[in-house]
């Protein structure tokens, strides 16, 4: 059939046909409200655009939240636990002011008002006094920080901020 694309293969794995987009614009379907499907991009394997959207959709919750540096300094504390701000600062090579403010959001200071109570905040990491030396703040993973990266890091990350 003319403007059939059979090159698509749905998760089951047989072919599914989609109109391309010459196609899609002729005819009755755009009067009837109906767009059709067209999947140009061909980059990603299956597994890797599921895994794509997953990791979308496991970020979706946290948008507000986190940012993408917010998400990065969560990781460098991951693979090292017990990292003060200053060695925070010097892996992400951003200055120490800079990465302090992101420690103060992913701790949760900024989430709340003074009209808003302390009520569901959420810490992403905690901060405990270095057992080596009683000046520095050593910065570790909260629970809801462990949770959000092992959503990040599944096949299936679920949906679910809390």
């Amino acid at each position: 059939m003319p403007g059939l694309d059979p090159g698509i293969h749905n998760k089951e794995g047989g072919d599914t046909c989609v109109l391309s987009c010459a196609a899609a614009n002729l005819g009755i379907y755009p009067i009837l409200g109906i767009y059709l499907e067209s999947r140009v991009n061909r980059d990603f394997s299956d597994r890797e655009y599921d895994r794509l959207a997953a990791l979308s959709l496991a970020l979706a919750p946290w948008q507000t939240v986190l940012s993408l540096p917010h998400l990065l300094a969560l990781t460098a504390i991951a693979r090292t636990p017990g990292l003060s701000v200053n060695e925070l600062a010097e892996s992400l090579g951003l200055p120490q002011q800079t990465v302090s403010r992101h420690v103060a959001i992913l701790l949760g200071r900024y989430q709340t008002t003074p009209e808003t109570p302390q009520t569901g905040v959420i810490s992403f990491i905690r901060q405990e006094i270095s057992a080596s030396d009683p000046r520095r703040r050593a910065l570790f993973l909260s629970d809801d920080g462990m949770a959000l990266l092992k959503a990040l890091a599944s096949d299936a990350p679920a949906n679910n901020p809390q």
